[in-house]
């Protein structure tokens, strides 16, 4: 696998993708193809270009990975966006009506959990309302979901300003409600409750771990991983 150590080819987490390096990109496509079988990936180009395994558990679609540098060392985090519409919602409360206690690893390797509201306007995310893990207890499980999760017409986006309010302070100022809702010529928005897992896995371990060129065990090993986290959700 490429060295990631290189001057100028690490993405930062604060910043996002700060680079593209076709031959790493190009690499970790090959490995996203390997995880589940080609004929499980998918590629979207628009407003999000992305290359991702594409999964039907329910309470996800996607799962992607990328390079990233965090806290001076480099990784390769795997990316989990947990009940990102309200159809995702349905099948993760389901089957978890408290929430999820999230861990701080899977499989050996640390994780990061962002619990989120998101709000979407046609089919697309408009902008998120971040939350701490406690303020997300009380508004990511199944109560909450059943009353809130879902479309809002304009008439009846005063209670959700309230219902938001109840839990986080200072909401408004933390997101773009303002200037996307309050100031906009929108007649709904979608409301969904979502985590964001990240997964990260050493980058001198996947190097180790890239042995060939096909059947690579970092492919396997992140397959692990996924089917770790989907046992956990599934209470398997």
């Amino acid at each position: 696998m490429y060295d990631l150590s290189a001057s100028g080819n690490q993405r930062k987490e604060s910043g996002g993708r700060t680079f593209n390096n076709f031959y790493l990109d190009e690499r970790l496509k090959q490995i996203t193809n390997q995880v589940f079988g080609e004929e499980q990936t998918k590629e979207f180009v628009g407003r999000y270009n992305r290359y991702v395994i594409s999964v039907n558990f329910g309470w996800i679609n996607e799962v992607r990975f990328e390079p990233v540098q965090k806290d001076g060392e480099n990784f390769i985090v795997i990316l989990f966006h947990i009940g990102d519409t309200k159809q995702q919602g349905h099948f993760f409360f389901g089957k978890n009506p408290q929430g999820i206690e999230w861990e701080n690893e899977y499989n050996g390797f640390n994780s990061d959990i962002e619990p989120y509201v998101n709000f979407r306007h046609f089919n697309s995310s408009i902008f998120k309302l971040p939350l701490t893990l406690g303020e997300s207890r009380k508004t990511h499980n199944l109560s909450f979901f059943r009353q809130y999760a879902g479309r809002h017409p304009k008439e009846g986006w005063q209670s959700i300003e309230k219902a938001i309010g109840n839990f986080v302070s200072d909401w408004k100022n933390k997101c773009d409600w303002t200037a996307q809702i309050e100031n906009s010529n929108r007649t709904y928005f979608d409301m969904s409750l979502t985590t964001l897992l990240k997964i990260y896995l050493p980058y001198k371990d996947c190097q180790k771990l890239d042995n060939t060129e096909m059947n690579s065990e970092l492919a396997i090993k992140i397959r692990e991983v996924i089917t770790k986290l989907q046992n956990t959700v599934d209470n398997l």
